[in-house]
């Protein structure tokens, strides 16, 4: 990865962990309090404790992914990796510190809309990804794909990501909750489906 998204990786992953741990040290000598009501506040810890190791999880499969050389990841899918891991480091971001300001006030200002902000970023986001993946160049070197059959892949995957995006940014802005969960869910689903069936069909054929 280059050295400035290094640097703000690591950033994101220092803010959210002390935004987590401060909420939680906030809100420790009330826990008694709040024991009539725990699966709302189980709901705002998981969401408070989920993104530094999610960030650095993608962190670390970015990095384990981008320096391998049998193939080597071509200078534009390096790119989309790591801005797309930069962009959702700062969308998580942004939801742990609404959560946190919520939790630690104890109030449910904008809950609503920020489950629906966060399901359109993510909706906006595959769009993105996916017009800039259909465009991305193949990699070279020992056991790369042919550049007709990655080509083909890539705009197939790229694709699907635009039109899952586009679904999910309209449900975004039309459905209510617990809906909006379940739409970015099953369309997390049908990329991952679509993703297996990618890596498939550009894994060399033995013989």
């Amino acid at each position: 990865m280059k050295v400035t998204n290094k640097l703000v990786a690591v950033l994101l992953m220092g803010e959210m962990t002390l935004v987590a741990l401060g909420a939680l040290a906030w809100k420790w000598p009330l826990a008694e309090a709040y024991a009539a009501e725990p699966r709302r506040i189980i709901a705002q810890v998981w969401v408070l404790s989920f993104g530094p190791p999610w960030l650095a999880a993608g962190w670390f499969l970015a990095q384990r992914k981008l320096a391998t050389t049998t193939p080597r990841p071509s200078g534009d899918y390096r790119q989309w990796t790591e801005a797309s891991l930069i962009a959702l480091g700062v969308g998580v971001a942004v939801m742990q510190a609404w959560v946190a300001r919520n939790f630690i006030l104890d109030d449910d200002l904008g809950r609503q809309a920020l489950l629906r902000g966060m399901t359109l970023f993510i909706g906006a986001m595959m769009a993105a990804q996916g017009n800039f993946l259909a465009k991305v160049a193949p990699p070279t070197g020992s056991g790369a794909p042919e550049a007709s059959v990655w080509t083909r892949v890539a705009l197939r995957m790229g694709w699907a990501m635009v039109l899952v995006g586009l679904g999910v940014m309209v449900c975004a802005l039309t459905l209510r909750p617990p809906a909006l969960f379940l739409v970015t869910l099953a369309g997390t689903l049908l990329l991952l489906a679509n993703a297996i069936r990618a890596r498939r069909a550009l894994t060399p054929k033995a013989g």
